[in-house]
């Protein structure tokens, strides 16, 4: 066997976001929990190379959620997650994605979370 199916995780990354209807949320950004899945497909077990320009850089993957959480007001944590699936899904190789969002501080005895998956699963 030689390929195997790859997906690149990112987990737990935090951060503020511009999100939500109340009067507070819309005045200052909420701190956010963004979990994203990427399937990749099937690729070499042992790649041609060990060159980053050969793989999908995670960082440019941190660095478009983050962008898409921040770059403008939303209300809902429904066209949020849609926002960045869309994205995610623009990047070259990538065939599925799972997204969660949480908005961390709702409420005082919970977290509230979404989750979308999109692609080939």
């Amino acid at each position: 066997m030689s390929k195997g199916t790859q997906i690149l995780t990112l987990t737990g990354l935090r951060f503020d976001a511009n999100l939500g209807i109340l009067d507070h949320e819309k005045s200052s950004p909420q701190p956010i929990r963004v979990d994203a899945e990427l399937n990749l497909g099937t690729q070499p077990l042992l790649p041609h190379d060990d060159d980053i320009l050969h793989v999908l850089d995670y960082r440019k993957v941190r660095t478009i959620v983050i962008d898409e959480c921040t770059a403008v007001h939303v209300n809902l944590l429904e066209s949020l997650i849609g926002k960045v699936a869309h994205r995610l899904m623009q990047l070259p190789g990538v065939i599925g994605v799972r997204v969660q969002i949480a908005k961390l501080e709702i409420f005082e005895d919970c977290e509230v979370a979404i989750r979308v998956e999109t692609g080939q699963w």
